[in-house]
């Protein structure tokens, strides 16, 4: 499975990076998928447009739904510390002063960060161990995303010892449903999954 979701991105990538390289549109490619629908495929630089039209009587289920990636940098200058993200076989790294003074800066946003179970109330925990030298007990869901929108991390495979190179952002966002996606570029070209972040989330009228 991993193996065919790396070469998935390999090839993604490939097609993206000539996309941004060349000044023309990508020509569209149309999939047919069985009598009812029809799938087309347009990349402009580092934009995936999808359009899934209905070949039957349901054209109001037609949609489109937009993918757009972002290489995202990585910092090997970072040095080993506590504030540690493990996900899979890497360890992912940031620079302990940045997310302090990031963390302070949030929660002095709020009137009363510190209550408990609050989102306020992981930052403030997360401002606590990078401030000191405690290992973390528990991690938010929310905590990656928002840092790896601010700052380059280091990520490391415990096993090989190797840094991986960049980041691959996958914003997707359609009509009822907006999330992004964070994958490692591996030294070796593998991509790996780190974290997801749902932006937004409607429900849809059930007929």
């Amino acid at each position: 499975m991993l193996k065919s979701i790396s070469i998935f991105f390999a090839s993604l990538l490939s097609i993206l990076f000539v996309g941004c390289s060349s000044k023309k549109t990508n020509k569209a490619q149309v999939l047919i998928q069985g009598d009812t629908l029809k799938i087309i495929t347009e990349v402009k630089g580092d934009t995936v447009f999808k359009h899934f039209v209905r070949l039957d009587n349901k054209q109001d289920e037609n949609y489109k739904e937009t993918r757009v990636y972002r290489s995202m940098v990585v910092d090997t200058t970072i040095q080993i510390s506590n504030v540690s993200f493990p996900e899979g076989d890497l360890e992912i790294y940031f620079d302990k002063a940045k997310v302090a003074v990031f963390c302070d800066s949030l929660i002095k946003e709020y009137d009363s960060p510190i209550e408990v179970g609050g989102d306020f109330g992981h930052w403030s925990y997360l401002r606590g161990i990078a401030q000191s030298n405690n290992q973390m007990e528990f991690i938010s869901a929310s905590w990656l995303p928002t840092l790896f929108e601010r700052f380059a991390p280091l990520i490391i495979n415990r096993k090989t010892k190797q840094k991986a190179n960049r980041i691959l952002r996958e914003k997707f966002f359609s009509k009822y449903y907006g999330c992004r996606r964070y994958l490692a570029i591996t030294a070796t070209g593998d991509t790996v999954f780190l974290a997801t972040e749902t932006d937004y989330y409607e429900l849809q009228d059930i007929k």
